[in-house]
């Protein structure tokens, strides 16, 4: 599997750019990943699906006469805003008092339901400080709250920034920036090697192949991008029992929106998707693998017991994940969602330090190795070895995350 690992790892490092989705470095990502899979002599189909996407600006920030550089949230429109610094730990907090004049100073990204609140208390701007040492950690504002016309004028400032503004809370200051939202499209690849006994099982696998404007995004997501692209290499030359299809979406950084857009256009046949594996975030050489199961327990079970048996340290636990497999978790379609965090690159998610320097070919193996085992295991079973289900202790959850992430209520159908 060495080969399979090193040729990941060439993928990444072709990967290893800014992949805004619906801009033009998306198109060129896809055109790589295309040419990999045609190569494979595999069938591709390319999903078009509409969103919010941006030309990035640049930001600052004016205190006092002196001028700090800063980096606009994705989909705002350009601005030129004043105000009085008000720092909130947490939106939740904020009593009825006017906030008109207010600037918000927050420690990290302001989303779903506390932007909501922000933006009916009639605040002048958002600035977003960033965690320390990673200089700008990067966020959007939500597709919902740009369809409805709730842009609030919002940057991200680096955390040695952040601290001399809240060491001036009330003070005046003045934030401007440049980006310029717009209506766009977006693209999902999406390849299968159809099932030789039971074609009408599928097990999807899928990776987001987009990342933040500023970041070259190695680990999130190049290298679960990679990986996907390997486990393809991997199975075009056997025959595989079950239908295995392979989706890399996009917009995943935005919302999940290639997922949700996927879903929704394929509602009649979600029921032939047994199980998701979702491939999300990997390349650090050092840190800890992670499989957080949407899924029965029956799942967790499964994945540990593989784990241990295949000597692949995994951290396995029954949860939800922020990523692509959140879309199916509404239909009560299971998904295990593969990680791996601990090292440089994963520090530096969202950031423009998210970059080849930090990844290695040994850093995508484990996720590479754990996604294949458990393939080869679920596609070799007679009868399908794993419950199609979801456990209701993460129904709530479920429900939760999504008002809280993107602002909206969900219905769960199942």
């Amino acid at each position: 599997m060495q080969n399979l690992s090193k040729y990941a790892y060439k993928i990444l490092r072709q990967l290893s750019f800014p992949r805004l989705a619906g801009s033009e470095s998306e198109e060129k990502a896809r055109e790589i990943i295309v040419s990999e899979l045609r190569d494979l002599n595999l069938p591709v189909k390319e999903q078009s699906f509409s969103l919010w996407t941006f030309k990035p600006g640049k930001g600052e920030v004016t205190l006092k006469g002196k001028s700090y550089e800063a980096v606009p949230y994705g989909n705002t429109k350009p601005f030129s805003t004043e105000g009085h610094i008000l720092y909130v730990e947490n939106p939740d907090y904020l009593d009825n008092r006017d906030l008109n004049d207010k600037i918000i100073l927050t420690y990290g990204r302001v989303r779903g339901e506390a932007y909501e609140k922000l933006w009916s208390k009639g605040i002048k701007g958002i600035i977003s400080i960033s965690q320390p040492l990673v200089g700008f950690s990067f966020s959007s504002i939500s597709q919902r709250f740009v369809d409805e016309d709730k842009i609030i004028p919002a940057l991200v400032v680096d955390y040695e920034t952040g601290l001399k503004l809240k060491e001036n809370e009330g003070s005046p200051v003045k934030m401007e920036g440049t980006t310029a939202v717009y209506k766009g499209t977006s693209v999902n690849i999406i390849t299968e090697i159809e099932g030789s006994k039971d074609p009408d099982e599928i097990i999807l696998v899928c990776a987001h192949y987009d990342s933040v404007a500023i970041s070259p995004g190695a680990t999130d997501n190049g290298g679960g991008s990679a990986i996907a692209l390997a486990l393809a290499r991997y199975f075009a030359k056997r025959s595989p029992s079950r239908t295995l299809r392979f989706v890399w979406f996009s917009g995943e950084e935005l919302g999940l929106l290639g997922s949700q857009a996927y879903v929704e256009e394929n509602k009649e046949s979600l029921e032939k998707i047994k199980m998701v594996i979702n491939l999300d975030v990997a390349g650090d050489p050092i840190g800890q693998n992670s499989a957080l199961c949407i899924s029965e327990k029956d799942t967790v079970s499964f994945v540990s017991i593989l784990s241990k048996e295949k000597g692949i340290p995994f951290n396995v636990k029954l949860d939800i994940y922020s990523s692509d497999s959140m879309p199916f978790a509404l239909y009560g379609i299971p998904s295990i969602n593969l990680a791996r965090f601990g090292g440089k690159g994963t520090f530096y998610i969202h950031s423009h330090s998210d970059k080849l320097n930090y990844v290695s070919k040994d850093g995508l193996s484990p996720v590479f190795n754990m996604a294949l085992n458990i393939l080869e295991r679920l596609d070799s079973s007679v009868v399908f070895p794993l419950e199609r289900k979801i456990s209701g202790e993460l129904k709530e959850k479920i429900q939760e995350y999504f008002k809280r992430m993107q602002g909206k209520k969900v219905e769960v159908k199942w």
